[in-house]
């Protein structure tokens, strides 16, 4: 049974890795990246929830993105590879001063780079508007520094495992991430929720104890 579950992951995680790369290319790549792993999230997303799914189901999510992730994923793209160009353009400077200006270009690519998987990966099918969008993902990824953390390593470490098997790109490269992504979100949502809801218990308790008025939870 756990052979025939493993084969249903890997055949499920290859037809969407499809549906990936359809996308991209309807948008010629440059445009079609960004609006084809919003859209394939989506389908993840439903996929867990038990619903089912379909190719026209991905394009109508794909259509709803275009626009929205491209406009968000290009400002960040150009952030980030201005932030990456400082080190270079300050070679003339002490080593201290570039050392610190490496050490702050660093730490707002990082930051950048959690904020797009944020906005592709969990980004809604709603209208937003993009000062909101950008808000929610500037602050997750400060606040949520371990999932963030957790992005980036299994990011990169699928990126060299990729770089060692590049055929796994035709099949695997962008399914596999955003399974991970959504996996590690909801995980790290739940461990989150459990430590709340056992603060909830405790107060409850503690209520009981000293005599106070039980509350229920909503």
């Amino acid at each position: 049974m756990k052979v025939l579950r493993l084969m249903e992951w890997v055949v499920r995680a290859a037809r969407l890795n499809l549906y990936w790369l359809a996308g991209t290319v309807a948008g010629g790549v440059i445009f079609g990246w960004a609006p084809a792993t919003a859209a394939v999230s989506e389908i993840w997303k439903k996929e867990l929830a038990q619903e089912c799914t379909s190719l026209r189901m991905y394009f109508k999510f794909y259509k709803q993105f275009f626009w929205k992730m491209n406009l968000r994923a290009t400002g960040i793209l150009v952030f980030m590879t201005a932030a990456g160009m400082q080190p270079l353009m300050l070679q003339s400077l002490g080593d201290g001063f570039q050392t610190l200006i490496i050490g702050l270009a660093g730490t707002a690519a990082f930051v950048m780079t959690v904020m797009l998987i944020y906005l592709l990966i969990f980004s809604e099918a709603l209208p937003r508007p993009l000062s909101r969008e950008l808000g929610q993902a500037f602050l997750l990824s400060i606040g949520r520094l371990p999932l963030s953390i957790g992005f980036i390593a299994g990011g990169g470490g699928w990126l060299y495992l990729v770089w060692l098997v590049p055929g796994l790109t035709l099949f695997f490269g962008a399914s596999v991430p955003i399974f991970y992504f959504v996996w590690l979100a909801h995980w790290y949502q739940r461990l989150h929720q459990g430590v709340q809801d056992n603060i909830k218990i405790n107060k409850t308790v503690q209520n009981r104890k000293d005599g106070g008025i039980y509350e229920k939870n909503p």
